[in-house]
C-alpha cells in the first residue's frame, strides 16, 4: 500500500515509480479482535459503564500478554462475525474471539511475513541481482 497524500514531491524524489504491482490481502492484517469489548465504545468502556474496571481495561488494551473477556459462542456479534468471516480464514474456528497483543504477532502477523511477504522479498531480491548481472 502506498499513501502518498500529502508526500507527494517526497516520494516523486525517492522513488519515481511508486505505482504498486501486487496488493496483498490477508484476513490475517485484520485489525486486533477485542473480545466481548468488540463494538463498544471505547471511552465508555474504559470509564466503566459496561461493569468492567478501567484498570482491567487497561490491562486488556495494552499488555502483550493479556487477552480480552471472549465473546461468547452463542453471542449474536459472535455468530456474525461467523457467517461474515469464515470463508476469508479457513473456517469458523480461525475467527478469532478475542485476541492478546502476543496472539496477533504470533498467530497471525508472523505467519503472513513468513508465508506472504519474504517469498515477495526473495523474489525481488533475485529479479534485482539477475538485472544486476545482465547490466554487467
Amino acid at each position: 500500500y502506498y499513501n502518498t497524500h500529502g508526500n507527494d514531491k517526497l516520494m516523486q524524489h525517492q522513488q519515481p515509480d511508486i505505482t504498486p504491482r501486487q496488493f496483498l490481502i490477508d484476513h490475517r492484517l485484520n485489525e486486533r479482535h477485542y473480545g466481548s469489548l468488540q463494538g463498544l465504545v471505547k471511552s465508555e468502556t474504559e470509564a466503566g459503564k459496561y461493569g468492567h474496571s478501567p484498570k482491567d481495561v487497561e490491562a486488556w488494551r495494552r499488555s502483550w500478554h493479556t487477552v480480552p473477556p471472549l465473546l461468547e459462542q452463542d453471542d449474536p456479534r459472535r455468530l456474525d462475525e461467523i457467517r461474515k468471516f469464515q470463508h476469508l480464514c479457513g473456517g469458523a474456528e480461525n475467527v478469532p474471539r478475542g485476541e492478546s497483543l502476543e496472539m496477533v504477532a504470533e498467530k497471525r502477523i508472523k505467519p503472513f511475513l513468513v508465508e506472504r511477504v519474504t517469498p515477495l522479498l526473495d523474489e525481488a531480491y533475485l529479479e534485482q541481482k539477475s538485472r544486476e548481472l545482465l547490466d554487467g
